[in-house]
């Protein structure tokens, strides 16, 4: 099962007039950094939430669906065909 180690988060880019607002693809130790945002599966666009590394079993930081996709290969019940979540955060 893939992890997902990256995630894409709302947020400013560019200066002056060429500024926007939109969706970047960010590393879940930046997503840690930033606190308490909305992140979103760069797959399926569905939400994610953000879960620390442990010990016991032995699992790096990575994110994880709210809401389950089986048509998401970074998620964990993975049917083998991609689609967008149910319920994207466009």
């Amino acid at each position: 099962m893939a992890r997902m180690i990256q995630m894409e988060v709302r947020k400013w880019s560019g200066v002056g007039q060429d500024r926007t607002f939109g969706w970047q693809l960010i590393s879940v130790e930046d997503a840690f950094r930033l606190g308490d945002e909305t992140f979103r599966c760069p797959e399926c666009f569905g939400r994610v939430k953000l879960m620390s590394a442990s010990e016991n079993p032995p699992m790096a930081a990575h994110g994880e669906h709210f809401q389950r996709n089986e048509g998401c290969s970074l998620g964990d019940c993975f049917g083998g065909e991609k689609r967008i979540h149910s319920s994207p955060l466009i």
